[in-house]
């Protein structure tokens, strides 16, 4: 299986198989003072558009959480080196944020968030 790529900033991100990628941009740079930015990702499916938000940071909090929560977006990941707290966790369950623990920070995989998190979606909306 041949899977994509792509490059935006410092960070490289593993695409879905199945999903045609329309837009990858990053978010937020004037608010980031210094902090990593946010990512919208837009692919193409059987269902129509679907848009990933990704937030990186470090240790999530809870304004991680309401940065993509408030999107109303069906796909939403917090991508973080570790240190979840309970209140945090809880929130991102309420409402379907992929806490993603990564151990390179300069790598996304969303196949594998697609097949952890949001697998009826996936398996629902890609072309095969």
């Amino acid at each position: 299986m041949h899977h994509k790529y792509v490059k935006v900033d410092d960070y490289t991100i593993r695409l879905p198989e199945g999903l045609r990628l329309i837009d990858l941009v990053p978010l937020d740079r004037e608010e980031s003072r210094g902090k990593k930015a946010d990512y919208k990702v837009t692919f193409n499916s059987k269902c129509g558009e679907i848009i990933v938000l990704i937030e990186v940071t470090g240790v999530p909090e809870i304004r991680d959480i309401k940065k993509v929560e408030a999107r109303g977006v069906v796909v939403k990941i917090i991508h973080h080196s570790g240190g979840v707290r309970t209140p945090v966790s809880q929130l991102a369950r309420k409402y379907k944020i992929a806490l993603l623990n990564c151990s390179s920070n300069n790598y996304i995989d969303l196949e594998l968030v697609f097949i952890n998190y949001f697998k009826e979606l996936y398996n629902k909306c890609k072309y095969t």
